[in-house]
């Protein structure tokens, strides 16, 4: 999604959004960084495009007059304690965490974690 000339334009697939008169494909270099740096995984909501930004997971948006208003409707509403192997090869060098949510489920896609009992 994406605000151009004070209308919302979304879509289900990017490359509709770009169909928008006015709406430019400029590549954003955060987004370049986490694509080649961390693969499919990016930060939520975000994508490789300037200005162009996802809806997270259980969140609604609500655009108005008065702007674009995004609120979360649901959450798992759990603090995880886990353990973060800074080397996926050995388990000598651990760092112990009270992870987010969120950062439960980027950490998920790396499988460099245990759980601790």
């Amino acid at each position: 999604m994406t605000i151009n000339n004070n209308a919302l334009i979304f879509a289900s697939e990017i490359k509709a959004i770009f169909q928008y008169p006015g709406v430019e494909k400029i590549l954003d270099s955060q987004g370049l960084s986490e694509l080649f740096g961390i693969g499919p995984a990016h930060t939520p909501g975000t994508t490789i495009f300037n200005n162009i930004f996802e809806l997270k997971p259980a969140h609604y948006a609500i655009f108005n007059r008065y702007g674009l208003h995004i609120e979360k409707y649901w959450s798992l509403g759990f603090t995880l304690k886990i353990k973060y192997h800074l080397d996926e090869k050995s388990s000598d060098d651990n760092i112990i965490y009270h992870v987010t949510e969120e950062e439960f489920l980027l950490l998920n896609k790396f499988r460099v974690w245990s759980w601790i009992e």
